[in-house]
């Protein structure tokens, strides 16, 4: 079964398009892609639309926008880090808000990398690969602390 990626991003178009990227890259992980903090909750706790596990497995990496509706990226990552359960899981910042002070507020707040949406497919291909190759296939995860 393919490593999943699950993307919190709520613009439907971009996140095709990564899908793409990452099908495309000939990457062995799966994207899948929820719009809000609380879909993303969901998801890992498997509730509601997620509750086969099966079909939706614990991510190996997530990708997290900063600019969510409701709860931004920054308030999501503080509170996802703060449970046991997910504090060893990846996530990977992944915006268009090209600041220091995201990047810094990431950081200091367990982002495990940052990265800057790129502009065009072959540069978002690339980058996807890269994220793909490195997380999917040469990074080593702990078991999940229930």
């Amino acid at each position: 079964m393919n490593k999943v990626m699950l993307l919190v991003d709520d613009d439907d178009s971009l996140s095709k398009f990564i899908k793409i990227c990452v099908e495309e890259s000939g990457a062995l992980m799966e994207v899948k892609q929820v719009t809000s903090v609380d879909k993303a909750m969901d998801y890992l706790q498997n509730k509601g639309e997620f509750a086969d596990k099966s079909r939706n497995p614990d991510p190996y990496v997530m990708l997290l926008d900063l600019g969510l509706p409701k709860t931004s990226g920054i308030d999501f990552l503080k509170r996802l880090k703060n449970k046991k359960e997910y504090a060893g899981m990846p996530v990977v910042i992944l915006t268009a808000m090209e600041s220091t002070e995201n990047i810094r507020n990431a950081y200091c707040n367990y982002a495990n990398s940052c990265l800057i949406k790129p502009f065009g497919f072959e540069k978002t291909k690339e980058l996807m690969k890269s994220v793909t190759t490195y997380w999917g296939r040469y990074n080593r995860l702990p078991d999940r602390a229930d």
